[in-house]
């Protein structure tokens, strides 16, 4: 349980670190869409690297899952406040929409988890975490440019 609650905490500690690496060189991005999208992909990759049930898996899925959404979100935000600039006054409005999502997705993931592993198992259910968590990144490609995003 103590090494389980260690490599979890590793997930918030690659967060914190890739978060504002991120948010400094959102400016140096030349498609920021693109990198939004790299990030959610890649974090789906780290969970189903979860699935290969290993010690060395869950540190480096860890590792690559916090980093990945550190990047994502921090990406994520800009990209709504660039594209908020326009209309300073709803500036709030679209980061308030960019975290309501992010917590919608701390909400129903646990549950849906859960459902997977009581179903399935726990290797299966990680690598279908990172499927779901690639495709519910594939619709960002259809949105169109905005503001140079």
């Amino acid at each position: 349980a103590d090494l389980a609650g260690d490599i979890g905490s590793l997930t918030l500690a690659a967060s914190v670190v890739a978060s504002p690496l991120a948010g400094r060189a959102f400016d140096r991005i030349p498609s920021p869409k693109r990198a939004f999208i790299i990030s959610g992909l890649v974090a789906g990759a780290g969970l189903a690297i979860a699935s290969l049930g290993s010690i060395h898996a869950a540190f480096f899925s860890t590792l690559v899952v916090g980093a990945s959404t550190g990047a994502g979100f921090a990406i994520g935000y800009s990209i709504a406040r660039r594209m908020n600039k326009v209309q300073q006054e709803y500036e709030a409005f679209g980061l308030s929409w960019v975290n309501g999502i992010g917590l919608l997705g701390g909400v129903w993931t646990p549950v849906l988890f859960s459902e997977l592993v009581v179903q399935f198992s726990y290797s299966l259910a990680w690598l279908l975490a990172g499927v779901f968590t690639a495709l519910l990144i594939l619709p960002v490609l259809a949105l169109r440019s905005e503001s140079g995003t």
